[in-house]
């Protein structure tokens, strides 16, 4: 133990004073793991998010029958009264946050409103709620508007306007920082039991949801939430990070082969007062460690500061509020880990060449000659074989369906035989450069000469160009496949969707007088439109 430990102490000196000479190094080293840390914190952030519709509940129940209140929608009708339904939810799920609402019309405009009542305390209802100025409404004849509301109504905190046949004061300016997109008005929640329709927040399971719309007549509507699609970016954005890094493996490769034999003779006296050759490797192996812990440091401190800088500039792009401090530090920990794997790999090879070379070689600074590069070639030829076959076979065109082991073993055997074929070529251009002028047939053979520093290089330049041209050829080929004329559900470039209601819910059922006073808005839209036509689309309930 004493002996590693002198030894980690010398290479931690050789590193102080040879840091200029692993600067590049370090920097691209540096660089990958700023990219990486910032865009795992920018993925995670600007993923979309359903908190805007369900806050934190599971579930949203958009009931789409009259309360009681409204003309001809009494419980003598056939419908329950909207607290009998509350009333059964609370019974049936226990914890539920119920949300008003109903759509005015904006006078001289034929533009509606949403009023939502809503509890801004409510049990799940938090991420659907922020005051900007003001304050919420209290009071039966107040309410709050969002930025889009308050500049459609010209309206101010303190003015009235009317809607819906009612005076309201304006008493604050409120917004859903889950979904900037959201335009309502915020009453409070008195109102709710004049609501036109009430939605209800809920954490349950399929039984209960089903169990609970089967008493409930009318259109219902259920929407549940989905997976958690900001961790799946994230991971998707260290797996990229994880393919630059393994090209910056194999350009810092290089880097620690020059580093190693401006060390030759320095390495050389170290083995001969007595170090092994765990001794000799170790040296380099910490010279790795140490460049990777400061690349993990200083560019996860670079990535996420450059995120927190430009987070605020984003919410409005992405249509949500974002907190820069909410992140999956356990994926920022895999990116920092990563790095200094990266760099310990880097230096591992070099390390295990230099110390297996004879002492009075290495005192006298004379590079180990390089081995035929020939042996490994029908090693890597099945090996990049292999890995397109795995490819192929793992990535069903027709359905895009993939097979993951195929396509994780495929990626792998391709990257591990270029690695290996890459020497073999450079071991070819001292024969294509008899030919040449002297200049590149010097350069040439200059590369040839020192195979282990060119294989690295070119390994992951041939990696970088075939992950470039991966990238056009799949994007050129869903380009073309979204732009086929035929096939289902695409539109030219004069036609126009309209959806009513939340198009990530179930269709509800209307009755014949929504349906005709819907078609009636439509009519309205449509005539802003320069009469375009409308042609109605059936939907499965």
């Amino acid at each position: 133990m004493a002996a590693r430990r002198a030894v980690v102490r010398w290479a931690w000196r050789l590193f102080r004073r040879e840091w200029r000479q692993q600067l590049l190094v370090l920097v691209l080293l540096t660089l990958a793991v700023a990219v990486a840390s910032g865009g795992t914190a920018a993925l995670y952030s600007t993923a979309p998010i359903e908190d805007g519709a369900l806050g934190h509940a599971q579930q949203r129940i958009d009931l789409g029958g009259k309360a009681p209140t409204e003309p001809g929608a009494g419980a003598g009708a056939g419908n329950p009264s909207s607290a009998e339904t509350i009333a059964s939810a609370e019974a049936t799920f226990g914890t539920v946050e119920v949300i008003g609402l109903s759509t005015v019309a904006v006078p001289g405009s034929v533009t509606r409103v949403e009023l939502r009542a809503q509890d801004p305390d409510g049990p799940y209802g938090a991420p659907m709620l922020a005051v900007l100025a003001g304050r919420y409404p209290r009071a039966a004849d107040e309410l709050a508007v969002t930025e889009d509301v308050a500049d459609l109504l010209d309206v101010t905190i303190g003015d009235t306007v009317e809607l819906g046949d009612a005076r309201w004061t304006v008493v604050g300016h409120v917004e859903n920082p889950a979904d900037l997109d959201d335009r309502f008005a915020l009453v409070p929640p008195s109102r709710i039991e004049q609501a036109e329709r009430i939605s209800l927040l809920v954490d349950a399971d399929p039984e209960q949801i089903d169990a609970f719309i089967r008493g409930i007549p009318g259109g219902v509507a259920v929407g549940d939430r989905g997976e958690d699609t900001a961790t799946t970016a994230a991971v998707v954005t260290l797996g990229m990070s994880t393919v630059v890094l393994l090209l910056v493996c194999l350009i810092a490769a290089a880097g620690f082969v020059v580093v190693a034999q401006r060390r030759l003779r320095q390495l050389g006296m170290l083995a001969a007062i007595g170090a092994t050759e765990k001794h000799v490797r170790l040296v380099m192996v910490a010279n790795g460690v140490v460049v990777g812990v400061v690349a993990a440091v200083v560019g996860t401190a670079l990535g996420l500061g450059s995120w927190i800088v430009l987070a605020g500039h984003v919410e409005e792009a992405i249509g949500h509020r974002v907190d820069p401090g909410d992140l999956p530090w356990w994926l920022v920990a895999a990116g920092m880990v990563l790095a200094v794997l990266t760099a310990t790999a880097a230096a591992w090879w070099p390390a295990r060449t230099v110390a297996r070379i004879p002492v009075v070689q290495a005192l006298s600074a004379r590079p180990p000659r390089p081995r035929p590069a020939h042996r490994m070639l029908v090693l890597a030829v099945v090996l990049v074989v292999a890995g397109f076959a795995g490819l192929a076979t793992g990535i069903d065109s027709s359905d895009g369906s993939a097979r993951p082991v195929l396509v994780v073993g495929g990626v792998l055997a391709t990257v591990l035989g270029m690695l290996l074929l890459s020497p073999a070529t450079v071991s070819l251009l001292p024969v294509v450069a008899r030919r040449l002028p002297l200049a590149p047939r010097l350069a040439l053979r200059d590369l040839g000469r020192n195979q282990a520093r060119s294989g690295a290089a070119v390994a992951a330049i041939s990696l970088g160009l075939g992950i470039a041209v991966s990238v056009v050829v799949i994007a050129s080929a869903a380009d073309a496949t979204s732009r086929q004329d035929a096939g289902p559900g695409n539109l030219a470039d004069d036609q126009l969707v309209l959806s009513i209601g939340n198009p990530r819910y179930v269709v509800p059922e209307r009755t014949a007088a929504e349906v005709e006073r819907m078609g009636s808005r439509v009519d309205e839209l449509a005539g802003t439109l320069g009469d375009a036509a409308v042609v109605p689309l059936d939907s499965a309930i």
